[in-house]
């Protein structure tokens, strides 16, 4: 369902419910949006995240998975980055980075490494050029025995990443792994559904002068003198700061931006689920108005 389509929903069933009550405590369509965008997000964490341990969440998000697809994305964090690093001294050795995680972002899904290992390294493990290795999720606990100092060079069958602090993702790779690029799959935060947010066709990206969304069509190049080297896909975000823009459409497909970037008139949650995610909006919406009607009283 779109935005719209919600809102009647939210209004037909609670004047089928309770009419008298919602005659007297009627929300306005913006209290109505604020109260399904609240429902999105208890309803993901209920449904998707429901465990203690992240173990069993991912576990269940994987199991999950298509439900999840609008949610799902897969990101270059080294491009990404505004501020990588590699870690200096004996804590994590030269064979580390550290990525500050995306703004989006809500769970773990997959860690990429694209990435070469030496010809010095056994026949097993070795490959030519650049190959993609799937990265192994560790405890912070567990890192240690990874660590890259001068008197230990572990060898490891597979990179390593970990969490640390709220918002980083740390990267660990043997000596024998060259300097590659990791690629982060992960759940993102849903988009906050809004009256505001529109869709853009190239000409009207010149009357604006905010960062938009990329939604449909192959690639969008900005700005012009940029081409082909800052090319941007479906779900990139773009800050039009002067109208020097250019759009590249693939063949038969028109493109498109949406803006604000981080706001949508759809439900991305799948559609079996919409009317479940109105019904716990309906019910938060009740509780907080008999709240303040008990406040009231009282007063």
């Amino acid at each position: 369902m779109n935005l719209v389509e919600m809102q009647i929903l939210f209004h037909q069933i609670i004047e089928d419910t309770n009419p008298d009550f919602f005659d007297n405590n009627r929300p306005n369509s913006y209290n109505v949006v604020n109260y399904l965008n609240q429902a999105v997000t208890r309803y993901m964490q209920k449904k998707y995240l429901p465990f203690s341990t992240f173990k069993e969440n991912h576990k269940h998000i994987l199991d999950n998975e298509q439900d999840l697809q609008p949610l799902l994305r897969q990101i270059n964090l080294d491009q990404y980055q505004t501020a990588l690093f590699k870690p200096t001294g004996s804590r994590y050795g030269d064979n580390a980075k550290k990525y500050t995680l995306p703004d989006d972002f809500q769970f773990f899904v997959a860690a990429i490494l694209l990435g070469s290992r030496s010809a010095d390294t056994d026949t097993i493990m070795r490959f030519t050029g650049n190959e993609y290795q799937p990265c192994k999720l560790i405890n912070h606990s567990e890192a240690e025995r990874f660590y890259t100092t001068p008197i230990n060079h572990p060898i490891m069958r597979e990179p390593v990443v970990f969490f640390e602090e709220e918002r980083v993702l740390n990267l660990m790779y043997d000596y024998e792994t060259g300097d590659g690029t990791l690629y982060l799959v992960y759940v993102k935060k849903p988009f906050k559904m809004s009256f505001e947010y529109t869709e853009l066709t190239s000409v009207d990206v010149s009357y604006i002068s905010k960062e938009v969304r990329v939604l449909h069509g192959s690639s969008i190049y900005y700005p012009v003198d940029a081409y082909p080297s800052n090319g941007y896909v479906r779900g990139d975000r773009i800050t039009i700061s002067d109208g020097n823009y250019t759009f590249y459409p693939a063949s038969g497909l028109n493109n498109t931006v949406g803006y604000p970037h981080d706001e949508t008139n759809q439900c991305e949650l799948p559609i079996y689920q919409h009317e479940d995610i109105v019904r716990l909006a309906i019910q938060m919406y009740m509780d907080e108005a008999k709240f303040k009607l008990m406040q009231k009283a009282e007063a």
